[in-house]
């Protein structure tokens, strides 16, 4: 199970499909925190390593709105560079897609392989 920080684009925080993503998540047995409309990489950084998460998950219409290169560096500035970064567009509320775009941004070592 992963503790993922859910944050959302300004953008489509009044578009209700954006809540299939922490919805799914929940189901899934992970644990969701939700930060809301955060858009400067400084918020978010400090509201991951105040929630001690494993995962950002930015729910963004596309990856270019977001500033994902300068979140990295802000959360390896803060000491926080095991926490990984995943984008995640609302259109795809599945179970898999969903799970997959967050494994894919989840740290190494939640991502081993091991049986």
């Amino acid at each position: 199970m992963l503790r993922v920080l859910v944050v959302v684009a300004s953008d489509l925080i009044d578009d209700p499909s954006w809540g299939a993503v922490p919805r799914v998540l929940r189901d899934a047995g992970h644990e969701v925190v939700h930060a809301g409309s955060l858009s400067a990489p400084e918020q978010i950084a400090a509201a991951a390593i105040q929630e001690d998460v494993d995962v950002v998950a930015l729910v963004a219409a596309s990856s270019e709105d977001v500033e994902e290169a300068r979140l990295r560096e802000v959360l390896a500035s803060a000491g926080a560079p095991e926490v990984g970064i995943s984008v995640v567009t609302p259109g795809v509320p599945t179970l898999e897609a969903v799970e997959a775009a967050v494994w894919a941004g989840s740290p190494p070592a939640s991502t081993d392989g091991a049986s």
